[in-house]
This record gives structure tokens, C-alpha cells and sequence, in this order.
């Protein structure tokens, strides 16, 4: 049986407090009919191409929309990818923890951030392949991702294929990582902010992605990179520490 990961990210090394990647797996019929339910719910919208960042601020070709028709709207997406999403995969950084490590480590000429998120991204898929009893799975990043070109030189360096980078215009598919990834970095950010937005109620979309199936038992093929995570990984790495300024 085929199968295909698609992935995208959301957040920004300078300004964010979360760095995610994240995704979906499916069938190839699967995605079949996922694309045509969604290019059926763009194109009732006049909508050529979904960007969550755009749709939740209404800009460009959300320009004008108000809170319920966007709320309307996520939420037909999201019905769309319980429908036929067999898996959902997702890393997140945690930032403040990993600009901490980075003061006294090489960490980013190493391990910037969305190369990091996205290499434990692959190394979950891999796990969830191992667990699953699946080889025949395809992993697909979106190409506009900040840094994707260190994430590609990071595999190189470990001696692994390069990964496949494609455009959301072209492979559809990748809008369903990008809602997924929006929307949960909007909720990490919610449940540390401030009194008032924490304890608004949880965005019915989130809630309705995160049904899509993404632990087996005990195991979750959601992973969070905290401090004590990353200085494993600079531990394992053997990333050097800076130079001490004179």
C-alpha cells in the first residue's frame, strides 16, 4: 500500500516561541479524494489556494471575510481531513528553550530550528513506519519553509537522501500540513498566553485535527523538544560550545 506524508511548518526562529512541523499520512486514494472534497470547498469559497496565515487574518484572497465566515470555513477543512487522513504527525520546538541552549552552544549553525523540527519529524514517521509495518512511504516538505535548504545539507551531512521540497500551488496536500501546523502553534500560544486568551475556549478546528489518529498505546507520534530534549540531542551531536568573548 502506498503512502504519503505531507508536511509544512509554522513559526519564526526570531520572534516565535514555538517552531512546528507538522502533517498528515494517507492512502493514495486517500489523498485522491481528499483533493477533490477540498478543491470542491476552495473553489465554493473562490478561493485558488488555502494559506492559514491569510485566511485567520483575513488577507489577500480572504480580505474581507469575518470571524464566522473563517470559523465556517476551517471548520469544512478540517471535516475534510478526519475524513480521509489516516495519521497525523507533529515536532515542536520550544524556542525560548532552545535560543537559551544556543547562547551557550553552536546550536544553530548546526541545527537551526526548522531543520530540527523537521529532522524529528522524519525520525517519527520513520519510528511510526517501524511500529506500522509500512516501507512504502513517500515524505513531501513544503519548499517556501525558511532554512529548508540547511535542513537539506543537515540530511546530507548525515549521509541520508535529500528531502523531497514541493509548493503548496502545485501539490495541494501541503495546505492540510499548513492548516495543522497554524493551528496548533495558535494553540501552544494560546494556552501560554496571557489570562484572558488562555482561558478562552479551545478552537473547535484544532480539536476536530487532533481526532485524526496520532498515538498507538503508549506511544505518541507527537513529539515536544524541550530543554532537557534538546541538550540530548547537542549532547549526542557533540555540538560545540561558543567561544568565550574576551
Amino acid at each position: 500500500m502506498s503512502l504519503s506524508v505531507y508536511l509544512d511548518a509554522s513559526g519564526h526562529p526570531a520572534d516565535s516561541d514555538f517552531m512546528v512541523v507538522s502533517g498528515f499520512i494517507a492512502t493514495a486514494d486517500q489523498w485522491i479524494l481528499w483533493k477533490q472534497e477540498w478543491d470542491q470547498a476552495l473553489h465554493a469559497e473562490g478561493i485558488q489556494v488555502f494559506h492559514a496565515t491569510d485566511c485567520n487574518a483575513h488577507k489577500k484572497e480572504f480580505a474581507g471575510w469575518d470571524d464566522k465566515r473563517t470559523s465556517w470555513f476551517l471548520r469544512r477543512l478540517a471535516s475534510i481531513v478526519q475524513q480521509y487522513c489516516k495519521f497525523s504527525i507533529s515536532s515542536i520546538i520550544y524556542l525560548d528553550d532552545y535560543r537559551e541552549l544556543n547562547k551557550k552552544y553552536d546550536l544553530d549553525r548546526f541545527f537551526p530550528p526548522y531543520a530540527l523540527a523537521a529532522r524529528t519529524s522524519l525520525a517519527l514517521i520513520n519510528r511510526w513506519k517501524k511500529d506500522f509495518g509500512e516501507d512504502n512511504v513517500e515524505v513531501f516538505f513544503e519548499r517556501g519553509d525558511l532554512d529548508y535548504g540547511k535542513f537539506m545539507n543537515l540530511m546530507r551531512l548525515e549521509g541520508l537522501p535529500d528531502p523531497i521540497f514541493r509548493d503548496r500551488k502545485q501539490v495541494v496536500a501541503l495546505q492540510s500540513a499548513d492548516l495543522f501546523a497554524w493551528e496548533q502553534n495558535f494553540e501552544l500560544r494560546r494556552m501560554q498566553s496571557d489570562y484572558r486568551l488562555k482561558h478562552e475556549a479551545v478552537r473547535q478546528v484544532i480539536q476536530m485535527l487532533l481526532e485524526v489518529p496520532f498515538e498507538c498505546g503508549k506511544e505518541s507520534y507527537h513529539g515536544e523538544y524541550r530543554r532537557a530534549d534538546l541538550e540530548r540531542m547537542v549532547s549526542d551531536a557533540r555540538i560545540p560550545t561558543r567561544p568565550a568573548v574576551a
